[in-house]
């Protein structure tokens, strides 16, 4: 049996009666057709002041016609500071430095392939631990409800550091494939009966930052919700370095008198520059006091990349002046020097912020990002560990080797961030 058409209206009437908050239940105690007839024939001036009875700051309420007549839920400012906690994807780099057992012979010792060698630095990832960074995101709302806004991000320089020194016990090297054997060698830093006072370091770094510019233009809406279309600009710069440098004195008096003190420096440096137009979505749910956004773009645009490497080497004979070359162990003639070049590249990204408001203008919020970048360079890619020694002093007889080199990889970072967002 079918209901009349005036039994569903009262059935439903009371049903939203009976949802409302208890500031609205005292006008729908009135009557529920006299509640809903005053919001709807009601003026921008007597809706807002309805809206406030329904606890508008805490419940979004109700909105009026016109997207941006509800300035409790969608307000014209926001600004967010947040803290981040990221890790990247780090790198892997080849074996620099290695020991063996004392009693080993010298042209076995530190020699990547013999028994007993073992690596003290290499062969492994390096720059994956957590880092510190900032994030402060604008938005503006103009009067026809369109969006513009930015924001810049940053991280602290990820830094790796290894340092070893020995006086012949243990002993150290840095591993080399040389061409003139050919064969797997070492150069020896600290070898009983050779060199004594031996130190090798090598440092590592990584910083990376962001900004952005961009449009956004509402695609959906309501009282507690907004889907916009993102249109924009994307800039990310990515800098990577690695510096070696080995001192060991020669006690043999065969090629130097003894005494000498050599020190040879590698330094490997690489630069990813991004410029590129982004287009993506932002979705905000407003659930009472929390709120829900979510962040899917892709920048698709050009990534420069540069490579700078360069070497020296340094003799200082007893009672005269140092001598410095140019010229290291990984960076000789051959490799050394200023490469660049442009590649399509393309950034992915995703954020998710979940935020308690705890005032009519403010909220504390925290979420999680990730940002793929598909083309970079790193400076370990750029280590050609295969030598050819005859080019220091020279001249070169042999393959041109290290060759240079511009590899690249793909990176990503990644994590969590605490903030505030502060809305006027």
């Amino acid at each position: 049996m079918q209901k009349p058409l005036a039994a569903w209206i009262r059935i439903t009437v009371l049903a939203l009666a009976a949802c409302l908050p208890p500031g609205a239940n005292t006008l729908a105690q009135q009557g529920p057709l006299n509640y809903l007839t005053s919001v709807v024939e009601a003026s921008p001036q007597q809706a807002a002041a309805q809206a406030d009875l329904q606890g508008c700051q805490g419940n979004c309420g109700w909105i009026s016609d016109g997207c941006c007549a509800d300035d409790c839920c969608f307000p014209r400012t926001s600004a967010r500071l947040e803290y981040l906690m990221w890790w990247g994807r780090g790198q892997n780099i080849p074996a620099l430095v290695t020991t063996s057992p004392a009693g080993t012979p010298q042209a076995e010792a530190g020699v990547l392939g013999f028994p007993g060698t073992t690596t003290l630095f290499g062969n492994q990832g390096i720059e994956q631990r957590l880092r510190s960074g900032v994030r402060i995101t604008v938005n503006h709302q103009l009067d026809d409800c369109d969006i513009i806004g930015g924001r810049f991000w940053g991280l602290a320089t990820s830094r790796t550091n290894f340092f070893a020194a020995s006086t012949g016990d243990p002993i150290l090297a840095i591993p080399f494939f040389n061409t003139q054997l050919p064969g797997q060698d070492s150069q020896l830093v600290a070898y009983p009966g050779v060199t004594t006072d031996g130190s090798v370091s090598v440092r590592s770094g990584n910083q990376i930052l962001g900004a952005d510019a961009w449009f956004r233009s509402t695609i959906s809406r309501d009282a507690c919700f907004q889907m916009d279309w993102l249109a924009g600009y994307q800039f990310v710069r990515m800098n990577d370095s690695l510096f070696m440098q080995s001192t060991q004195t020669d006690i043999t008096g065969a090629a130097l008198p003894a005494g000498t003190v050599i020190s040879v420096a590698d330094n490997f440096r690489t630069s990813s520059e991004f410029h590129g137009g982004t287009f993506g979505f932002v979705v905000e749910n407003n659930y009472g006091a929390w709120q829900l956004d979510l962040l899917t773009k892709i920048a698709i645009g050009n990534m420069h990349q540069t490579v700078n490497v360069s070497g020296s080497s340094t003799v200082t004979q007893p009672g005269l002046a140092p001598l410095t070359t140019s010229g290291g162990l990984f960076a000789q003639g051959t490799n050394s020097g200023i490469r660049s070049r442009n590649r399509f590249a393309f950034i992915p990204e995703v954020n998710c912020n979940l935020g308690y408001r705890v005032s009519d203008q403010t909220s504390l919020t925290i979420g999680y990002s990730f940002l793929y970048f598909n083309d970079v360079v790193v400076a370990s890619g750029q280590i050609d560990r295969t030598v050819n020694l005859s080019q220091n002093p020279g001249p070169l007889v042999g393959p041109a080797r290290p060759a240079p080199l511009l590899n690249s990889t793909d990176y990503w970072v990644q994590g969590l961030s605490l903030g505030m967002d502060y809305r006027y």
